[in-house]
């Protein structure tokens, strides 16, 4: 069995969903309770093909594009919701939302916009009492610059 991470009490979120208008909120991503439960990747967009030599040629078109994952379990249903209905318009949210993140490539905290991946993924845990799911076994998530 994974170990637990260790949160220090003082700790900010590694990611907060920013407000969408003055006056509302910012949403704070719960820490993930595993080791590996967040993970920051940053990729470079290239126009790249390769000549008749077999050579790489191409022009850098965007450079540090990040994307930032979440890996929760166990989660109760409430709390994805929550999280979800930050990226759902019927729900309050939006799909481009503002998110504040630690960068991996700069070491410290960046505000950058962000959009939902198309793939929400959960697995049913429990059951409560009336027969309605309760809780994940896991419950993934990941955000990629806009």
């Amino acid at each position: 069995m994974a170990k637990s991470a260790q949160i220090p009490s003082n700790s900010r979120a590694l990611a907060t969903i920013l407000p969408l208008r003055s006056g509302q909120p910012s949403f704070p991503m719960p820490w993930p309770k595993q080791p590996g439960g967040y993970s920051g990747t940053t990729s470079t967009f290239v126009d790249a093909g390769r000549n008749l030599n077999g050579r790489v040629v191409g022009s850098v078109i965007r450079n540090d594009v990040a994307k930032v994952e979440f890996q929760y379990g166990p989660i109760s249903f409430d709390m994805i919701s929550k999280i979800l209905s930050q990226f759902n318009d019927k729900q309050g949210g939006a799909y481009f939302r503002r998110i504040e993140f630690f960068n991996i490539v700069t070491n410290r905290w960046d505000t950058r916009e962000f959009y939902v991946s198309g793939d929400r993924t959960t697995d049913i845990f429990r059951l409560s009492g009336t027969g309605r799911p309760d809780m994940c076994q896991s419950f993934r998530i990941a955000f990629i610059e806009r």
